[in-house]
């Protein structure tokens, strides 16, 4: 009888048990959805965060390329600076070797001569002197003195000068230039002191003026025969063969000279 009692007992404590685990498991279901908002609201305020970092280095990298690509900018403007100075240079020691080439080819005794290179305007140089101080190597290097100057801002004039003077003062004499002797252009006179002769398509001209004028021009050089044919434009020869009916394609005679006629 016992055992019988004890048995019938066991199935009220395992329906006691079975009713705490789902009052238990009804708790913690409560207590999660309770807490469910507080949760969200914490998951969105990390997210919030996290995407604003986000944005902030994804800036951060905007500004980085941004001031990658203006060094690259402020490079190219550097070496495109150094080129033109070189450029400039350059031009600066051809434009005084060709000065010098220039005097020699007029004059070996003017090209002998003491000279002294004078660089202009050095006020507008700044501290940059690299130019200048290059320059002043190169002209130094072919024996010739060197000053700065600045016209405008009265400096360096003054030793400029006084160099000028100093160097006169030990030179010898110069000797006086005589200018080589310039013919005087032939006297031009008018159409009507020429002879026309006319022979079919062939008109001959001659006169003494004329013929002194075919003396001067040199015809294998363009602007001495342009200036043969302004000659006889001005003094009316032209308007004179047109008048006497001359047409176009007709040969005109001028001593050694012979043409076709356009007008």
């Amino acid at each position: 009888m016992a055992k019988k009692q004890s048995q019938k007992k066991r199935p009220q404590k395992q329906k006691i048990e079975w009713r705490r685990v789902f009052v238990a498991g009804l708790a913690v279901v409560m207590a999660l959805l309770l807490l469910l908002p507080m949760i969200s609201m914490i998951a969105g305020g990390v997210g919030a965060v996290t995407q604003s970092e986000i944005d902030a280095l994804k800036e951060e990298q905007r500004e980085s390329q941004v001031k990658q690509q203006e060094l690259k900018n402020q490079l190219a403007d550097v070496k495109e600076d150094q080129a033109a100075a070189q450029q400039r240079r350059q031009l600066l020691q051809q434009q005084l070797e060709a000065i010098n080439a220039e005097l020699r080819a007029y004059s070996d005794v003017l090209a002998s001569r003491m000279q002294i290179v004078a660089a202009n305007k050095c006020d507008l140089l700044g501290d940059d002197r690299t130019n200048i101080d290059r320059l002043r190597a190169h002209v130094e290097a072919q024996g010739y003195e060197f000053f700065e100057m600045s016209a405008a801002a009265h400096t360096g004039t003054r030793e400029l000068i006084q160099a000028c003077a100093a160097k006169l003062a030990e030179i010898p004499p110069v000797p006086p230039y005589e200018a080589d002797y310039v013919p005087p252009e032939p006297e031009v006179g008018t159409s009507d002191e020429l002879q026309i002769r006319h022979f079919d398509d062939l008109w001959v001209v001659e006169g003494p003026w004329l013929q002194r004028l075919m003396g001067t021009i040199n015809f294998g050089d363009y602007e001495s025969r342009m200036y043969f044919d302004r000659v006889l434009r001005q003094s009316g020869l032209f308007d004179r063969l047109e008048a006497m009916g001359i047409e176009e394609g007709d040969t005109v005679s001028i001593y050694d000279l012979d043409f076709e006629f356009r007008f």
